[in-house]
């Protein structure tokens, strides 16, 4: 096999990272059927047991559990729902947002070019998270206001790589060709530019998750998210500030489930570009 069939291979930390992944998406989808207890459930005769592998620690409590005796595992597991759905819908819906943006921006230019980009200017004169916890103040915590809230925050990073990508493709060869055979615009983007967006845009997407997920979890922590009694991993760090020197579980596991997502969403993102670049094709990979 050619080092180029070769370069196309994930390599084992890729594989694990996609592994992982695979994990978050079928705890979000069925955590009822996984999480071995109900998350809502107190018992306070049960607060603060330690995991199994510590002294005190119960078998019917593997990680522990919190301050109300709520079981941290099923807490967590149920808490991959938030962040993989919130991430989901927020970089789905930025993406359409941004890719329309963008295209229209690199395509035609002028008038549209310019207020686009000049609002996307705007934006990014501010940090996403203090943007984000504005946005929240104005419109409320909760599911869909925290999607609406990431979407206006992550559309213009989607906007910027799509409008460069189309002012280089619309100068291409074939672009031109089909206009010289009488083309419509609307056509030579949908069968000649749009495609050619597919490699950028699936590499902007697979970095924003990570960067979603890490701003949902920041603002649960903040209490600006999903809101209690729902389980989120933003918020099951923010129970567990008082308590980070005597049950120090409380709030490593979910500081490791929200690390080892977005570690895994960033290996796969890097393979992804490498595998869609034709420049990088042939390098020799230091991939594990």
């Amino acid at each position: 096999m050619s080092r180029r069939g070769r370069r196309r291979l994930p390599g084992i930390s890729v594989l694990l990272a996609m592994g992982l992944l695979a994990i978050a998406v079928v705890l979000a989808v069925a955590p009822q059927t996984i999480a071995p207890l109900d998350p809502l459930r107190v018992d306070v005769m049960r607060r603060l047991l330690p995991p199994v592998w510590l002294a005190g620690g119960s078998a019917g409590n593997p990680l522990g559990t919190d301050q109300l005796g709520r079981d941290i595992l099923s807490r967590i597991i149920h808490g991959a729902r938030v962040s993989v759905f919130v991430a989901t819908a927020a970089v789905g819906t930025a993406g359409l947002i941004g890719i329309t943006l963008g295209v229209a921006s690199g395509f035609f230019g002028g008038w549209v070019d310019r207020v686009s980009m000049r609002v996307a200017d705007v934006q990014l004169a501010f940090p996403a998270i203090l943007l984000a916890i504005a946005l929240v103040a104005v419109l409320g915590p909760g599911f869909w206001k925290v999607v609406i809230v990431l979407t206006a925050t992550g559309w213009v990073n989607f906007a910027r790589v799509v409008r460069g990508a189309a002012l280089t493709l619309r100068g291409q060869e074939f672009v031109d060709a089909a206009r010289g055979i009488g083309a419509r615009p609307s056509r030579i983007i949908m069968r000649h530019i749009v495609p050619n967006l597919l490699g950028p845009t699936v590499v902007v997407a697979t970095l924003e998750l990570a960067r979603v997920i890490i701003v949902e979890a920041s603002l649960g922590f903040l209490g600006l998210g999903v809101q209690p009694p729902t389980p989120s991993w933003g918020n099951m760090l923010s129970d567990a500030r008082n308590y980070v020197a005597t049950a120090w579980w409380l709030s490593t596991f979910p500081g490791f489930a929200i690390a080892l997502t977005c570690l895994s969403v960033n290996l796969v993102g890097d393979w992804v570009r490498d595998t869609l670049d034709p420049r990088l094709r042939g390098l020799r990979s230091f991939d594990l």
